[in-house]
Parts: C-alpha cells; sequence; structure tokens
C-alpha cells in the first residue's frame, strides 16, 4: 500500500486528533492524556496524517470464515 506522510503540527489539529483519540480510548487517555496535553500545549507534540493513494484501500476485504 502506498501513500503521503505529512507531519502536523498545528495546535489546533492536534488538539482534534487529541480529543478524537480521547473520546475512542477514554480509559488509557486517564493514564496518557496529561502528558500529551501539556506536549501540545508547548509545542513539543506532532500528529502523522497518513492518507493513503487508493480512496479505501481496505475495499474488498473482509474477515475470514471460522469454522
Amino acid at each position: 500500500m502506498t501513500g503521503t506522510a505529512e507531519v502536523v503540527r498545528d495546535k489546533d489539529a492536534l488538539l482534534r486528533g487529541y480529543r478524537a483519540y480521547r473520546e475512542a480510548h477514554p480509559f488509557i487517555m486517564l493514564f496518557i492524556g496529561s502528558g500529551i496535553r501539556s506536549r501540545i500545549n508547548s509545542g513539543q507534540q506532532v500528529l502523522i496524517r497518513i492518507t493513503p493513494d487508493e480512496p479505501n484501500p481496505l475495499k474488498g476485504v473482509s474477515d475470514p470464515i471460522v469454522d
């Protein structure tokens, strides 16, 4: 699979990613959330945005049949 990776340093984009991850994984964020938030505010945190070349690289992929 091919695509493009981008290093994102924009604080608003980082906070959107932080909030999305917090909603998806609230328990783990209890432990790591304050450190991430601190690094975002200090400019030390980055986000890697990956854009696949194909619109949906998983199209047609299904779970294997379990006997």
